[in-house]
């Protein structure tokens, strides 16, 4: 069929409506109409001639479609003062979630960007860093810059900015992996002398639908490597301090414990298994293990954790360290990694139990333990604690 040329503008400009209108249709107005929004610490506003949420310490929730795969793009305004500016997705509710988010106050630092699972209504940040979590990225004050995630089945990117380079390139997620909400939210720490967290306009959200065996995350298993402490037996929660904790409530003795085992990065992260009790700032468990030598020896073993570790070898106390988050006095960011602690194990011919109590509070609730050059002792679960 042939086109006359006033035919063919015509269907030029006929298509190009059409593929407008499509990418407009991902546009989300701001309103109350389209978005829940959290009664304190929100406004909607005309920010340089567009409608835009003002947020102070506040919220605004997208569910009138549920969120699996695609892009969540938005711009944000920040002043540059200590704040934080999130991302939920794929949210199932407040207390399971995946989030992405910004400090707005470390332009170009190494963590500028961070990604972390919520459960039990808390981020383990502290447990999600380097190139499992965290980015650098250029975030200039006072001048609108545009964000852009892609969720693609259990890997993450994300865009800041003009930079073709993702800050986040293509990280295992590891939380919810069913469709949810969307939330965008701001905080202000009480310490910060910033008057706002951020302005939002232009909040595109365009669900995808992705084949799971086009693109895998190819995350390696870490937890098979030798000497990775890969299972264990573990308490139910239990109210704790920070202080080291060398005898257990009674209860939790006589409670049964379960086989849990690690991630594929080799870490416990006991918010997935272990239920917080109710009321309590601080929390615990204990986590044991059997080492078994042929001979008698010193093994040392590497040891990371969040927030407090006690560490037992046959009922002996080894060691006590405390890495909790700090951002004045003393200053330290609490995060696990690999090698916070090296303890020297002074290993018996036969059965030995080894006992580590990690107790949290804020950021992640993590342990980690791998023997080094240690390749003739075996581990087994426990029968009994």
């Amino acid at each position: 069929m042939f086109l006359t040329k006033s035919g063919s503008v015509f269907t030029l400009i006929a298509l190009l409506t059409l593929i407008s209108s499509k990418v407009n249709s991902a546009q989300i107005p701001i309103n109350s109409a389209n978005w829940k929004i959290s009664s304190k610490g929100v406004e909607v506003v005309e920010k340089d001639g567009q409608s835009a949420f003002f947020i102070n310490r506040g919220e605004v929730t997208y569910d009138a479609e549920l969120f699996k795969d695609g892009i969540i793009e938005f711009d944000m305004f920040t002043g540059g003062e200590r704040a934080f500016v999130y991302v939920y997705f794929r949210e199932q509710s407040e207390q399971e979630s995946e989030v992405v988010y910004l400090r707005t106050h470390k332009s170009n630092s190494p963590d500028t960007v961070q990604y972390t699972p919520v459960f039990q209504g808390r981020s383990a940040w502290q447990l999600y860093h380097g190139q499992n979590g965290t980015g650098a990225a250029y975030l200039p004050a006072e001048i609108w810059v545009t964000v852009k995630l892609q969720i693609q089945g259990g890997l993450l990117s994300v865009w800041v900015g003009n930079s073709d380079q993702p800050a986040l390139d293509n990280i295992p997620l590891t939380g919810p992996t069913k469709g949810g909400s969307v939330t965008l939210r701001g905080n202000i720490p009480r310490v910060s002398k910033a008057t706002y967290s951020t302005y939002f306009r232009n909040i595109k959200i365009t669900p995808e639908k992705y084949d799971e065996f086009a693109k895998k995350a190819t995350q390696r298993d870490s937890s098979k490597e030798a000497g990775i402490l890969s299972k264990l037996s573990v308490s139910p929660a239990f109210e704790a301090n920070k202080n080291p904790i060398t005898n257990l409530p009674q209860q939790i003795s006589d409670t049964e414990w379960q086989t849990v085992a690690a991630s594929k990065t080799g870490m416990h992260e006991f918010l997935r298994s272990r239920q917080i009790p109710d009321g309590v700032r601080t929390w615990a468990v204990a986590a044991d293990t059997i080492l078994i030598s042929p001979t008698a020896k010193t093994c040392a073993i590497s040891l990371g954790f969040s927030d407090t570790l006690t560490l037992q070898l046959n009922g002996l106390t080894l060691a006590f360290a405390d890495a909790s988050y700090r951002y004045s006095e003393n200053r330290q960011e609490g995060l696990l990694h690999d090698e916070q602690l090296t303890v020297f194990l002074p290993l018996r011919v036969g059965k030995n139990r080894l006992r580590a109590i990690v107790a949290d509070s804020f950021g992640g609730w993590g342990f980690k333990a791998t023997l080094r050059d240690c390749p003739s002792v075996s581990q087994q679960i426990p029968n009994s604690h």
